[in-house]
């Protein structure tokens, strides 16, 4: 099947551009919200669904009035002091740490049927220690400390789910047997649905706007259900590439740009011909068995998990100007360590082993930036000073860049299609909604 163009426009709708996220408050948390653990939480709310359909079958059940977790019930307001403003966005979200990882434990040891359930619990709890964890660092920058959060014990919060279930069944607005997994599972529900309430409070604190309804809207109508998932090899894979690692690549990618305006300015180092990363040049057939599809795809993306890093430890300490940059890189490598380990563990379900990679060292990779840059510049292609950081920033435009297409390879290997992602599409469509003109330097 053909990948839909659609997925990454609907997703690039929401997405800010460094330009937009000059505006109150704190730009990068305000990212985090509406480009990453918004949407990946609505869909672990909706998948959960999916997968438990006594929730979604009774409305009671289904809009709960069971609120785990939201220990601290405090409110911005608009003439709230920024320590104030800060502390309560903090405390909100890292209340939830521990009970939404309480919601991914369970769900991990529940079987293959429950994949697509745990690598969306995964990626939102990612995300919930991403977006505190800079809310903290904002904190600690203002010469504040760190205030304290109030957990509930698991104990507490099944105590609790188990009371208001049992109203529900005396009350006979629900007919339930209510033993220890089904409260367990409506506990994990009740945490997604009150963390949704909870990010648009902090959103409030964070920006002093409402937060956009039309989000949750575009994000889910290109989310895929766990029925629609049960095509060719394997689901899972499907997904994360689809809905979570195309996105996240194409928009690092399109920010790189904006970053630095002199790969964007030149043709030449915009559409590079420098393959960095791509070790493994076999590609998938039509006849090829699964264990050689496994593999060669297993190899593709592992081969990247180093050197997508190496791009992130570099933007890491470039300073605040990079701070959209860094996130977007971070969120890139954390799906390609899923996707490479959700492939490794289809190997091992299989019965196969798993194949060992080939990794290039950061000297070798500019080593290899480095002679291409200059053959460039000798025939007068671009002009340019080659210093060490540009060898490192193209290095790792590069490494985007050349993941592309490996992702496009990855992804006839999982589908069994011959269809390539349309990537330039939808990076060509977000110019016009993203602005170039973001802090660079070269």
């Amino acid at each position: 099947m053909e990948y839909p163009k659609i997925l990454c426009a609907a997703i690039f709708v929401v997405m800010l551009s460094s330009v937009a996220l000059s505006a109150p408050l704190m730009s990068t948390t305000e990212l985090l919200i509406r480009l990453d653990l918004a949407p990946s939480l609505a869909n672990a709310t909706t998948e959960m669904k999916n997968v438990y359909p006594f929730i979604a079958s009774n409305t009671n059940l289904q809009d709960t009035m069971l609120l785990l977790g939201m220990v601290h019930t405090q409110t911005c307001t608009k003439n709230m002091q920024l320590k104030d403003k800060l502390y309560v966005a903090y405390i909100k979200l890292s209340n939830f740490i521990s009970p939404l990882y309480m919601a991914y434990s369970y769900e991990e040891i529940q079987g293959p049927q429950h994949n697509v359930l745990t690598q969306l619990l995964m990626a939102t709890s990612f995300y919930l220690n991403s977006t505190a964890s800079t809310l903290r660092h904002e904190i600690l920058k203002n010469g504040f400390s760190v205030p304290g959060g109030q957990n509930l014990s698991e104990a507490q919060l099944d105590h609790y789910t188990r009371q208001y279930l049992q109203a529900l069944v005396d009350n006979k607005l629900v007919t339930l047997v209510i033993t220890d997994d089904v409260v367990k599972v409506y506990r994990n529900y009740a945490i997604l649905y009150t963390l949704y309430d909870v990010i648009k409070q902090v959103y409030t604190c964070v920006t002093e706007m409402e937060y956009p309804k039309i989000l949750y809207a575009a994000i889910f109508v290109v989310m895929l259900s766990s029925a629609a998932l049960s095509a060719p090899l394997m689901s899972t894979t499907e997904l994360l590439i689809r809905l979570e690692l195309a996105p996240s690549l194409a928009n690092a990618t399109t920010e790189m740009k904006n970053v630095y305006p002199f790969i964007a300015s030149n043709t030449n180092l915009q559409d590079t011909m420098l393959l960095l990363g791509m070790v493994h040049t076999q590609t998938c057939t039509k006849n090829m068995q699964l264990k050689d599809k496994l593999s060669v795809a297993y190899i593709k993306l592992s081969n990247f998990i180093s050197p997508l890093y190496m791009a992130y430890s570099y933007e890491e300490i470039q300073g605040p100007q990079h701070n959209v940059l860094t996130q977007l890189l971070m969120a890139t490598s954390f799906y390609l360590n899923s996707t490479a380990s959700t492939l490794r563990h289809e190997i091992l379900k299989n019965g196969f082993s798993v194949p060992g990679g080939q990794n290039l060292s950061e000297a070798q990779l500019d080593h290899y930036t480095r002679q291409y840059l200059q053959a460039l510049v000798d025939n007068k292609l671009v002009t340019l000073v080659i210093t060490d950081d540009v060898v490192k920033v193209y290095r790792n435009y590069a490494i985007l860049y050349t993941l592309n297409d490996v992702n496009k390879q990855v992804y006839t290997c999982v589908t069994g299609s011959q269809d390539a992602i349309d990537y330039q599409t939808f990076q060509k469509a977000t110019q016009t909604s993203t602005q170039s003109n973001s802090p660079t330097e070269n």
